[in-house]
C-alpha cells in the first residue's frame, strides 16, 4: 500500500464518517471515524519508518562523504606536498645548473691567478656560461703562450747582456793586455837566449815556455779555439807548475784522438787547473795530483779535471752552479774566474746544463764540462 492509497482511503472513512453523522447514524459515523484515526495512525508510523530508514540512509551516505573527503584531504596534502618536493628539486637543479658553472670558472680564475694554466674548463652547457667557458680557456691558453714569450724574451736579453758585459770584459782585458806586448816578448826572448848561451837551459826552457804562455793567452783572449790549441797553451802552464812545486804536483793529461778539432772558448782548461793548484796544491806540503780527461761519449765531448784535494764546501758547490760567485778568486795568469768560464760556456753552446762539480771532503774534487759536439764541433 502506498501514500496514496491510505491518504485516498483515510479520506473517504472521513467523508463516510461525517455523512453517517448528519445523518445521525452514530454508529456507523463512529465507525468510519475510528478507521480514519487507524488509517492515520499507521500513515503516521510509516511515515516515520520510511523517515528513519531514509535517516539511516543518509547517515551512511553521510559517513561515506566524510570519510571520502578525509581521503580527498589527505590526496590533497600528499599531491601538494609532492608539487611543492618537485618545484623544491626543480628550482635547486635549474640553480645548480646555474650556479656550478660560474664556481667552476671562479675557482678555474683563482688557479690563473695562482700561477697555474695547465687547468682548463669543460662546461657541457649550450647556453652564455659555455660561451665564457670557451673565451676563458682561450684567455688562459693565451696568457700562458704569452707568458712564455715573455721568459724566452727575457732569457734572450739577459743572455744578451751578459754576452755584452763578456764581450767589454775581453775588450777592456785585450786592451790592457796589448800594452806594448811586443817589449815583452822581446825581452822574454832576449832573457831566453841569454840563459841558453849562459848554459842555463832550464831557465831558458822555462823563458820561453813563460813566453808562449803569455803569447797564447793573449792571442786567444774572447775567441774560441780547438781542445788541440788549449792543451798546448796548458801544457806551457804545467811547465811553470811544475817547476814551482817540483815533486809537490803531479799533472796527467788524456786526450781520445777524435776531441784534438772540437771547438771551445779559448782559456777554458787553465782557469779550472789554477783553481785545483791555489786550493788543492798550494796550501799543503804533501802536494798531490791532477788529472785532465777528455773524451767523446755519444752526443758530447767530456772534459773532467780533477784533484786530490780537501773538496769544496756544498754551498760553495751551489753557489757556483747558480751563479753567484761570491768571493771568487780570480786566476794569476789569465785573470779569469770560474764563473766567468761557466757563463762563457753556456753562451757558446747555449745550455745551461754545462757543468757538474763532485766533491767529497778530504777526497778531492771533479769537475765535469759536458759540451755538445753540434755545436762546438
Amino acid at each position: 500500500m502506498n501514500f496514496d492509497n491510505m491518504i485516498k482511503s483515510q479520506l473517504e472513512s472521513m467523508e463516510l464518517a461525517y455523512l453517517f453523522f448528519q445523518k445521525n447514524n452514530d454508529t456507523k459515523a463512529s465507525f468510519h471515524f475510528n478507521e480514519a484515526v487507524k488509517i492515520s495512525t499507521f500513515i503516521s508510523e510509516t511515515t516515520l519508518l520510511l523517515i528513519n530508514g531514509e535517516l539511516k540512509t543518509d547517515e551512511h551516505f553521510y559517513r561515506e562523504i566524510i570519510q571520502q573527503s578525509k581521503h580527498s584531504v589527505m590526496l590533497g596534502f600528499f599531491t601538494l606536498a609532492s608539487i611543492s618536493i618537485t618545484i623544491f628539486l626543480s628550482f635547486f637543479k635549474f640553480s645548480n645548473d646555474i650556479t656550478r658553472p660560474i664556481v667552476t670558472l671562479t675557482h678555474a680564475a683563482r688557479e690563473i691567478s695562482s700561477g697555474n694554466f695547465e687547468q682548463s674548463i669543460d662546461i657541457q652547457t649550450k647556453d652564455e656560461i659555455n660561451f665564457l667557458a670557451s673565451a676563458f680557456n682561450q684567455m688562459r691558453v693565451n696568457i700562458k703562450n704569452l707568458i712564455g714569450e715573455i721568459q724566452i724574451k727575457a732569457k734572450v736579453e739577459r743572455e744578451l747582456q751578459e754576452h755584452k758585459l763578456l764581450l767589454k770584459e775581453s775588450e777592456l782585458k785585450n786592451l790592457q793586455s796589448q800594452i806594448n806586448p811586443h817589449f815583452l816578448f822581446n825581452t822574454l826572448n832576449i832573457l831566453a837566449k841569454k840563459a841558453y848561451l849562459e848554459n842555463a837551459k832550464e831557465t831558458s826552457n822555462l823563458i820561453i815556455s813563460v813566453s808562449d804562455l803569455l803569447r797564447y793567452n793573449i792571442k786567444s783572449m774572447g775567441i774560441s779555439t780547438t781542445i788541440q790549441n788549449e792543451i798546448k797553451g796548458l801544457e806551457h802552464y804545467l811547465i811553470i807548475q811544475q817547476v814551482r812545486f817540483e815533486e809537490r804536483v803531479q799533472f796527467t793529461i788524456q786526450v781520445d784522438g777524435d776531441c784534438h778539432f772540437f771547438k771551445l772558448p779559448s782559456l777554458t782548461l787553465q782557469p779550472f787547473v789554477e783553481n785545483a793548484i791555489i786550493h788543492a796544491i798550494e796550501p799543503f806540503a804533501e802536494g798531490g795530483n791532477i788529472a785532465i780527461r777528455i773524451q767523446k761519449r755519444g752526443l758530447h765531448i767530456f772534459i773532467e779535471i780533477a784533484d786530490n784535494g780537501p773538496g769544496i764546501p756544498f754551498d760553495t758547490v751551489q753557489s757556483i752552479l747558480k751563479g753567484f760567485p761570491e768571493n771568487e778568486y780570480k786566476g794569476q795568469s789569465t785573470g779569469i774566474g770560474i764563473y766567468n768560464v761557466i757563463r762563457r760556456l753556456r753562451l757558446f753552446y747555449g745550455e745551461n746544463d754545462i757543468i757538474e762539480i763532485k766533491s767529497i771532503a778530504n777526497q778531492g774534487t771533479c769537475i765535469i764540462l759536458r759540451l755538445p759536439i753540434q755545436k762546438g764541433g
